[in-house]
């Protein structure tokens, strides 16, 4: 999808950038029903050894119910060269029911990161109620010198309710590329949910909480060594989490790291992420984030 048209279609469009301080701000802001974020905030001083921060943090919300059949959202997102960002959802986004199987509900996402720029997303769970059908796609364009943490977290039911994999489908196609259009990662999620034949398989129905990490760090720190310490890192949370499973590859052209796990809880898997977003910010030598987040 061209710019243009991902600002069309969108219900949120921001552009940030750095300001004569340094500290990433707003340059633009369009919001629409039902998107819209909090003001930006920052919540981290300097430390010895540590430059000061760029970093800003905002909140996404969603003032409707949630995703009804035929909902339609946009989001795009631009980072100018040296702003970082760090964004969150205030709350769970639920995917509602929807009885007519020709329906469904999409969302798209376009970003472009330019060079130095970071942008950190570890949103709250999608929910996927009984009989939803949602389409999501991804598209990431960023610079060999930006980097990129991006999370998804899948709740394949309202467990607290023991509803589990009884909606329709769940299609979440990813694409992450160069400035220049060159291809670095694809990958497609295609999950089922009706019919799955995996869902009571004793793996999945002791874990059912699903996760995925993108870890793209810039390309003057992603060697082989910096890799292979970032997987030893991220794959040692898995034995201070009792029902934590996970698995880490490296991405191809050693860009970074792809992560996917699995547990009883969405808390282990929030509580994963923001370790292994930690482990990434120390490797370029950044503040963690601060307590609260």
């Amino acid at each position: 999808m061209s710019t243009q048209t991902a600002l069309a279609q969108s219900q949120l469009s921001l552009a940030l950038g750095c300001n004569t301080a340094k500290q990433t701000i707003f340059q633009k802001r369009y919001m629409a029903y039902p998107l819209s974020v909090s003001p930006l905030f920052r919540r981290e001083d300097s430390s010895p050894g540590k430059a000061p921060s760029k970093r800003a943090y905002l909140y996404r919300m969603n003032t409707s119910p949630g995703l009804l059949a035929g909902d339609s959202l946009g989001i795009v997102l631009q980072l100018a060269p040296e702003s970082q960002l760090y964004l969150a959802d205030q709350s769970a986004t639920k995917v509602h029911q929807m009885p007519d199987s020709n329906t469904h509900a999409t969302v798209q996402y376009d970003i472009r990161l330019e060079a130095d720029s970071t942008l950190e997303f570890l949103p709250e769970p999608l929910i996927l109620f009984e009989d939803s059908d949602l389409q999501q796609t991804t598209e990431i364009a960023m610079h060999p010198e930006a980097g990129l943490c991006w999370g998804e977290i899948i709740l394949p039911g309202r467990l607290a309710r023991g509803e589990i994999y009884k909606f329709r489908r769940y299609l979440n196609k990813t694409r992450i590329r160069c400035l220049d259009g060159k291809l670095w990662f694809a990958e497609t999620m295609n999950l089922t949910g009706k019919g799955n034949r995996f869902a009571s398989s004793p793996l999945f129905a002791d874990a059912p909480v699903l996760g995925t990490l993108i870890l793209v760090l810039p390309e003057a720190i992603a060697t082989t060594q910096t890799l292979k310490t970032l997987s030893n890192q991220i794959d040692s949370i898995e034995s201070n989490s009792p029902s934590l499973n996970l698995v880490s590859s490296v991405l191809p052209g050693d860009r970074g790291l792809f992560v996917r796990a699995i547990s009883k809880t969405t808390r282990e898997i929030q509580s994963c992420f923001k370790q292994a977003l930690n482990y990434g910010r120390s490797l370029q030598r950044q503040n963690p984030l601060p307590y609260g987040l």
